[in-house]
């Protein structure tokens, strides 16, 4: 898992800030060899990109349905992650190194270190 803007994991003692990612928005997903959710405040010209990039997982719908999602197993398990595509970050959170992700359409996305 990948953050980037001014929250990053590396070289970090402790528990990255990932607060500045709520209230952003998921404006674009793409699916390579991991699955990137890039991010913007809702502000023209919006700088710099912030994005979020993981191979895997879990991801719950806002039927409280449960996918996990794994790209480099099956690139098609990311279908149900498009739902969050022009919602905002409600709540960002990283317990454990695990990163927490919910949105304001109630889906959640839980990614474990890797």
């Amino acid at each position: 898992m990948q953050i980037e803007q001014s929250v990053t994991m590396a070289g970090e003692a402790s528990y990255p800030d990932v607060s500045p990612l709520v209230g952003m928005i998921a404006d674009e997903i793409c699916v390579s060899m991991q699955l990137r959710l890039d991010f913007h405040s809702g502000v023209l010209n919006d700088l710099p990109p912030t994005y979020v990039a993981f191979t895997r997982c879990r991801f719950v719908d806002r039927g409280d349905r449960e996918h996990d999602v794994n790209i480099e197993r099956d690139p098609e398990s990311a279908g149900p992650v498009l739902s969050v595509v022009h919602h905002k970050v409600a709540v960002a959170s990283v317990e454990k190194w695990e990163l927490r992700l919910e949105f304001d359409n109630g889906s959640r996305l839980l990614c474990a270190p890797d």
